[in-house]
């Protein structure tokens, strides 16, 4: 082994720098701030009891269709962190997956499709996924089930370590 390090040290400092390199990417990519709670208010959406935290320059819309079910668009002045969760009813107990729902919605685009865990006791299971929308551009998404109904979150892509934060502090 000392004989493979003396004679090949540009090799193991290269592997080295790799490990780091995918190491640190992973970390930047799955860690989430969250914001100051002095800066926060908290909504409660009194007919489909869940609550999130969201910063003090946002303002919330929240628009009920008795055909479309519920729509609560928060909304930042600048609205590049601004986003919008779609409730609808839901009557499946499955589990959310990229099969069952191109099997709901064939020919959606889904990209780099993930699982997770998320809320404010970490009790949500959630698919999150990148998509496009013709008239906004790209998106990140993040869909879960919860009594009997979906959840659709959307954000502009650039948006998604804000609407993260967000999702850590939702909970029913």
């Amino acid at each position: 082994m000392i004989l493979f390090l003396k004679k090949y040290p540009a090799v193991i400092v290269l592997v080295l720098i790799i490990i780091a390199a995918i190491s640190y990417g992973f970390r930047l990519r799955t860690k989430v701030q969250q914001p100051q709670a002095s800066t926060l208010l908290t909504y409660q959406d009194p007919e489909y009891h869940f609550s999130f935290q969201y910063g003090k320059q946002f303002k919330i819309k929240a628009v009920n269709d008795p055909t479309e079910g519920k729509v609560v668009l928060v909304e930042e002045p600048e609205g590049k962190n601004s986003f919008q969760i779609n409730i609808l009813a839901f009557n499946d107990s499955k589990p959310l997956t990229q099969d069952r729902i191109l099997q709901e919605m064939p020919g959606f685009h889904m990209e780099d499709i993930r699982t997770f865990r998320t809320g404010k006791n970490e009790d949500i299971d959630a698919l999150n996924f990148f998509t496009k929308d013709p008239k906004i551009g790209d998106l990140f998404a993040v869909w879960f089930t919860h009594d009997h109904r979906l959840y659709q979150v959307f954000t502009p892509r650039k948006a998604q370590v804000h609407l993260l934060s967000v999702l850590r502090t939702f909970s029913f």
